[in-house]
């Protein structure tokens, strides 16, 4: 298996992943993650999110999040970390992988904000790696949960340090 999908299957860190392969290799490698996995996942366009309230409105659309979601920090990771209003086959997710592409232009208008939304990020997958077991009806095993940041290319140049110090996986083959 790809080096890409063992990681991504995996509830294990690393969670947050930069990628530079091109976009129609990532669709078809996000549509076998929900074939063959049972994942949730998403495209999301870092060019909508120059700032804090437009990566709420950009999460919030592709995820649907429920109508009570109040546009805050605290509101988006309980969000992130319920996903309860998803129309599964079961109860819980097998994994969520979360790709946003553009990532060069993630918070350009707020810069400051990167390490705040990365670390929320990683919070909630983090949450997720933990299985659930205290003999209730949301007990659940450990879920795979990981965003993607995709960027042109593998350079990290022109990126900021908080992106370009994240992991970038061996891509070849893709994906």
């Amino acid at each position: 298996m790809r080096e890409t999908v063992s990681i991504l299957t995996s509830a294990k860190p690393p969670w947050l992943l930069r990628i530079a392969i091109n976009l129609p290799d990532i669709e078809r490698e996000l549509h076998r993650l929900r074939a063959d996995f049972g994942f949730v996942t998403c495209m999301l366009d870092a060019r909508k999110m120059n700032t804090v309230n437009g990566v709420f409105k950009e999460f919030a659309a592709a995820l649907d999040f429920p109508d009570y979601f109040g546009c805050n920090g605290d509101a988006f990771r309980d969000c992130l970390t319920d996903l309860s209003w998803i129309d599964l086959e079961c109860a819980f997710p097998r994994g969520v992988c979360i790709v946003v592409v553009a990532a060069e232009t993630l918070l350009v208008d707020e810069s400051s904000e990167i390490g705040w939304l990365l670390e929320l990020l990683e919070d909630a997958c983090k949450d997720w790696s933990v299985a659930i077991e205290v003999g209730e009806w949301w007990d659940r095993a450990a879920v795979p949960f990981h965003v993607l940041f995709h960027t042109a290319s593998a350079s990290s140049e022109n990126l900021p340090t908080e992106l370009a110090t994240l992991p970038l996986p061996k891509q070849s083959p893709p994906f």
